[in-house]
């Protein structure tokens, strides 16, 4: 087990370079110049020579990829252009709100699909199959903001049960939880009725192999076959779905969060967009990519415990 968890760790290493080199360049592909973001549109030649000069951004690619590398490395991603604090200071500020809502929303997600998935497999062609599979339809097909927007009327402004806006304060995590739930709620849903069609798939699959029949034959209880034996090798695509979701949802977390008016990285990097804020844009890249291909190395691992025989492979 400790060889396959150093060689995934190993193989890691270089996508995070390559999402390193891409994000370096993204400076260098887009248009626009940092210099007159900086000082604006009636900055003068030589302001704009002396600014690209104190950026470096006059120096050759490889010299600037170097330094950039540098500086990653180190913790060190520049400052931004519009507020003059440090961007890793920008995303520490926010990060926590949008992992507590991914976080959240992947809870809701697995608590919600695979559950569903596993009552309709067992229960497949009957109406309670069907209930699941029309309300997993609607979920993977219903836009998260309409959630969203359904969660608050019912929940907050009918109920008065959860916050409509903000993301509480981060000293007090009871706080940021209550805040979290609804949002959390409105991004884990679409995700969970997707998570309940792979789930129901892949038992109906497992269901019909041999060694089901065998222990079934045995005497062994349906609650023992069904989530000892079935879900546990049934697990490796829906294990799959969710490491890759996770990820999908700290970028679709930018609507829900607009719709409850969260702070968070999806908030920053879209104001970071509309005014070419280049320092702040690759270093919320830069975290986000990070931590996706983080879960992923995660999932990966997880195989190797479900199934011993991927840590050969």
């Amino acid at each position: 087990m400790t060889t396959y968890i150093i060689k995934r760790i190993l193989l890691a290493i270089p996508v995070l370079f390559g999402v390193l080199t891409a994000v370096f360049l993204l400076v260098h592909i887009v248009p626009g110049d940092p210099a007159h973001v900086i000082l604006g549109m009636r900055a003068t030649p030589e302001m704009l020579q002396q600014v690209r000069q104190e950026l470096g951004l006059d120096q050759p690619l490889y010299v600037q990829y170097y330094k950039f590398a540098s500086n990653y490395l180190t913790g060190q991603m520049g400052e931004s252009y519009l507020t003059g604090r440090l961007v890793i200071q920008e995303i520490a500020a926010r990060f926590p709100h949008t992992i507590y809502l991914a976080v959240g929303g992947t809870i809701i997600s697995v608590l919600v699909g695979v559950p569903a998935g596993v009552i309709s497999a067992v229960k497949k062609g009957s109406v309670t199959d069907q209930i699941v599979m029309v309300l997993a339809m609607i979920g993977v097909t219903a836009p998260g903001f309409v959630i969203a927007l359904v969660l608050i009327y019912v929940f907050s402004l009918k109920l008065g049960w959860f916050p409509t806006i903000g993301g509480g304060d981060l000293s007090n995590p009871l706080e940021v939880i209550h805040h979290t739930i609804l949002p959390a709620i409105a991004l884990g849903l679409p995700t969970g009725a997707l998570i309940a069609r792979m789930t129901r798939s892949s038992m109906l699959e497992v269901l019909n192999k041999d060694y089901i029949r065998t222990a079934r034959a045995k005497g062994l209880s349906e609650q023992v076959v069904v989530y000892k034996h079935a879900l546990r090798n049934a697990a490796l695509p829906i294990v799959t779905i969710v490491g890759l979701n996770f990820g999908d949802l700290i970028g679709s977390a930018v609507v829900v969060s607009a719709v409850f008016a969260r702070p968070g990285l999806g908030k920053r990097l879209m104001y970071a967009v509309f005014s070419r804020d280049y320092p702040v844009i690759q270093g919320i890249t830069f975290i986000v990519a990070a931590a996706f291909i983080f879960v992923n190395l995660a999932v990966d691992i997880f195989y190797g415990v479900l199934d011993p025989r991927v840590r050969y492979d």
